[in-house]
């Protein structure tokens, strides 16, 4: 029995330093718990990357917020300079040959463009005489230039009257857009 009570004390000494690492100060690497911590240090890891995508995006909503809110404005200063262009004041030819002055006051009324143009360029002669003597390349080179400046003419009294009409015009509207804002703004309901 002294031999039991021997081996018995021999195993409990040389188990001891076990126990004591076990349940005392000594660290014991459990591979489980790190594996834990690793994955809760990569959950972190998502969650910060998460974060801060967030963050960019909820600043980027607030920044496309913000130039939404202020657009409006920026339209309107933009349209309401428009009616307040300053037109440059033509100067007015010399009108030597008389045929300058109507074209001039269509350039600022809008009216009498076409006549105002046919008066201060030259003349539209009917078909040439010899035009159905021509061979057809003769004949399409000659109708093609005519038609050049038939069209010309048109474009030019069209612009003309455009033009001026939108100069003689250029008043009432800048009047229009000062009312539109002034009830625009307005607190009234109807």
């Amino acid at each position: 029995m002294k031999i039991r009570i021997l081996v018995a004390a021999v195993v409990i000494a040389a188990t001891a330093p076990i126990v004591r690492a076990q349940f005392g100060s000594g660290i014991v690497f459990d591979p489980t718990q790190s594996g834990h911590a690793l994955q809760q240090i990569a959950q972190g890891n998502q969650l910060y990357t998460t974060t801060v995508q967030t963050t960019r995006n909820a600043i980027a909503a607030y920044n496309l917020a913000q130039r939404m809110a202020s657009l409006p404005q920026a339209l309107y200063s933009s349209y309401a300079n428009l009616g307040r262009q300053e037109w440059t004041v033509l100067t007015r030819p010399a009108n030597i040959y008389g045929n300058s002055l109507p074209w001039m006051n269509a350039a600022t009324t809008g009216y009498g463009a076409a006549s105002a143009n046919q008066t201060a360029s030259l003349s539209h002669a009917g078909q040439m005489s010899g035009y159905s003597a021509l061979n057809t390349q003769g004949q399409q080179a000659i109708a093609a230039q005519g038609a050049t400046v038939d069209l010309s003419d048109a474009v030019n009294a069209s612009n003309l009257q455009t033009v001026g009409t939108v100069r003689a015009n250029a008043a009432q509207r800048e009047a229009d857009i000062s009312q539109l804002e002034a009830v625009s703004h307005s607190t009234d309901p109807a």
